[in-house]
């Protein structure tokens, strides 16, 4: 009789300990699948889709255009390249090079973050990536007889700052980001900002500044 009894406890222990195996099992699951179901719909959903433009959507979204951004400088005396959109993926935007030649100029890159899709977007991070080849996101190279160590110094007080919507100035990648929504058919400025700051280290020669590829993250679901 006693081992029956013992039988019937073990055996009521086995059922116990399956059922919560099978609970825990399920949880896991349904955790999994949510954020399976979460990825997917935010990077194949057909109705999503960012895309940088060179001019705003205002009431027909055939009129928008991509192509090149021109910078607007504060002085003359140096140049840059148009910097280049690219919307394979993220939206980005690369081949961003200026030649500074003193103290005090900067310039404005202005381009669109344009919802060409029928769901809301949401801006979920920036990311600054390294120059090719390079361990940071801006680098600054001696051109023609330039004292490289000038150069080096001259280079520490160059700041690169991004304006996305009403966000306010970002200095370098953000990871994370909450609450920042772009409507349907809608779009938000962006202005990057290369300055070389007026109290600068002087160079006596103009230096190159590279400056790695800058995408935004954009997701359907906050």
């Amino acid at each position: 009789m006693k081992d029956l009894q013992t039988f019937r406890i073990f055996l009521l222990m086995l059922v116990f300990l399956g059922i919560v195996s099978l609970g825990v099992g399920l949880s896991l699951f349904s955790n999994s699948l949510s954020d399976a179901t979460t990825s997917i719909i935010s990077k194949t959903n057909p109705n999503f889709n960012v895309d940088f433009t060179k001019t705003p959507i205002i009431t027909n979204m055939n009129n928008v255009q991509t192509g090149d951004i021109i910078p607007e400088r504060n002085v003359e005396g140096f140049t840059a390249k148009p910097a280049v959109i690219d919307n394979m993926g993220d939206p980005k935007l690369k081949d961003i090079e200026v030649t500074f030649s003193e103290p005090g100029q900067s310039l404005i890159y202005t381009l669109y973050a344009s919802n060409v899709g029928d769901t809301l977007a949401y801006l979920k991070s920036i990311t600054f990536s390294n120059v090719l080849g390079e361990n940071n996101y801006k680098i600054c190279i001696p051109q023609d007889t330039t004292t490289p160590s000038l150069v080096e110094e001259a280079c520490k007080e160059v700041t690169i700052s991004m304006e996305v919507g009403n966000s306010g100035i970002q200095n370098g990648s953000i990871t994370s980001i909450q609450n920042h929504i772009l409507d349907r058919h809608a779009s938000e400025k962006i202005n990057l900002i290369i300055d070389y700051k007026i109290n600068a280290t002087r160079t006596d020669g103009p230096f190159l500044v590279k400056i790695g590829d800058i995408s935004l993250l954009y997701t359907s679901m906050d």
